[in-house]
Order: C-alpha cells, then structure tokens, then sequence
C-alpha cells in the first residue's frame, strides 16, 4: 500500500528502494517534510506531471531523493540526498520545468527552495534542496 505525503506524490517517490524495505513508513522520518511541501508546490504550479524516483512502478530511478548510506553513489557521501534535503525533479520538458523554477525562485523561497544544481550540469534533471544554507535567496551550485 503506498503512503502519500502530498496531493501528487507518495513517499516510494522520494525514497530508495532499499530504505523504504527496511523502514517502510518510518522511512518518512529521515526526510525533511518541507521537501514535500516544496515539490508539491513546484508540481501544483507547474500544472504538469514531475518524477522523483520511479522504482515502485519498475522504472529505473532509485536515487533521486533519499538515498541509500549503506549503498553510496560515487566518492562523497555529503549529498544532501543521504540527508533527505532533497530532489532531483524529471519531467518531459525538464528545460521548461528549469526555467518555471528559476523564474519564479523568489516565489518558492517561501517554500523552502534553497538550492538549485545549476542548470550547465543537470541537463536532464531539476536538483532543488531545501538545505539551510544561511542566506535570504536562492543559491545555484555546481553538482
């Protein structure tokens, strides 16, 4: 049975498959919930369907929200994803979804929108964190 966290998403969408078997529902504990407020309102305001993880229906993205410490990606565990800080967004249209939140930052700082992997290197993703990052705007970062 899935769980919803939101209007448009449930929370096999922003977990690793490996952590949502051990914790199952717990698994909602390691992920900030203004996470899910954020990407709902992103999703709501875009008016069009977004993709986190994908894994439930037997698609292939397992990593794009919180990932799995006992199976890390890459060299550096500091990914904000091992923290539940954030997501990496997928849509048919990912330059427009890019744009939408860019254009409209200012808009979802109020919901949480710290930081956005720029734009250069994520070319078929949209990163979006709601990290504490100390300052009163939203920061674009290299991945």
């Amino acid at each position: 049975m899935r769980i919803k966290v939101s209007n448009n998403f449930s929370l096999d969408e922003y977990v690793h498959p490996e952590i949502y078997k051990r914790f199952k529902g717990e698994s909602k504990l390691y992920i900030n919930p203004q996470l899910f407020i954020l990407v709902q309102e992103i999703r709501t305001r875009w008016g069009k369907s977004i993709t986190i993880n994908d894994w439930y229906h037997g698609g292939r993205f397992i990593n794009s929200g919180l990932r799995d410490y006992k199976n890390p990606l890459g060299k550096l565990n500091r990914s904000r994803h091992y923290y539940g800080l954030c997501a990496d967004l997928k849509t048919e249209d990912i330059k427009g979804l890019q744009q939408h939140v860019a254009d409209n930052a200012d808009y979802y700082y109020q919901f949480g929108l710290r930081v956005i992997e720029d734009f250069k290197y994520t070319k078929t993703w949209l990163h979006v964190s709601v990290e504490n990052t100390g300052l009163d705007k939203v920061s674009y970062i290299k991945p």
